[in-house]
């Protein structure tokens, strides 16, 4: 029954020993710059001693190949500005929701002068740009905010994914806030689910233990998720850190991150007396 079957079918399929092909007609037109355009034959597929719809005849193209490929070219020009301009609107978004107050408007890489910092700011910058994660310590206004700020945003707008600035006293408040309402995790779980972080200002101030320990899980849900693209900025350097915050935080800091030491005048002073 089977073979009986696909023997119909296989009668059905077969050419006509008396069906010819259709001669070729003139070419024709290109209704976009009147050049030629050739005919193309398209084979037929046979069913019951005839040709199936659409095959086993000539056809036109809409266009000449040449007006075809610049139509092609056309699109896939008008797609890629597409692209740009969703992705220009998604980086403008990232970077206003990062976290960033109008004092950081004018901080990127390109604004920043590394007078007394040359080749640390070079280290830091080839170190980013290499995925790592970076501890930059120094005395107030040797431009470690600055210098943050430039490589979050520098991140932003050549990866467009999500970074996030915090400012570490605020943070503390935060947390206490969150851990008062019973949303900790939730703030711990918007902040590290981010793909870049900077925490600003880590100083020796002692938080409560329950703040201090919002603020280790944080640092450490970046290590053990080994996450890259961590900047974390303190006037004091690892050594000064860990005689007033937890050992096991300073120990964190100093096994996932690349320490840097700035050394300078503090700008704002140098700025308020030109």
């Amino acid at each position: 029954m089977q073979e009986s079957n696909i023997t119909r079918v296989s009668d059905q399929l077969r050419k006509p020993e008396n069906w010819t092909e259709p001669p070729e007609p003139l070419p024709g037109s290109c209704p976009s710059c009147n050049g030629v355009i050739h005919p193309q034959f398209i084979e037929p597929v046979f069913w019951s001693g005839r040709p199936a719809f659409g095959t086993g005849r000539w056809a036109f193209p809409s266009l000449c190949s040449a007006c075809e490929t610049e139509k092609k070219v056309e699109a896939q020009k008008a797609k890629a500005e597409q692209e740009a301009k969703e992705r220009s609107r998604k980086i403008q978004q990232l970077t206003a929701t990062a976290g960033f107050s109008k004092a950081h408007e004018h901080m990127t890489l390109e604004t920043f002068d590394p007078l007394f910092c040359i080749e640390a700011f070079a280290r830091i910058q080839k170190g980013w740009e290499a995925g790592e994660n970076i501890f930059i310590a120094g005395p107030p206004g040797t431009g470690k905010t600055h210098i943050a700020v430039g490589l979050l945003k520098l991140f932003i707008g050549q990866k467009a994914e999500r970074g996030v600035f915090r400012i570490v006293p605020e943070l503390m408040i935060e947390l206490r806030r969150a851990i008062k309402d019973r949303r900790d995790d939730e703030l711990l779980d918007e902040i590290s689910s981010a793909q870049a972080l900077v925490l600003d200002d880590l100083g020796v101030e002692r938080p409560t233990p329950m703040v201090l320990e919002g603020l280790y899980l944080l640092i450490d849900r970046w290590y053990r998720n080994k996450k890259s693209h961590l900047v974390i900025t303190s006037n004091n350097d690892i050594e000064q850190l860990s005689k007033h915050l937890e050992d096991r935080l300073a120990s964190r800091i100093i096994g996932m991150c690349r320490p840097f030491k700035l050394q300078g005048e503090d700008r704002r002073l140098e700025a308020s007396r030109a």
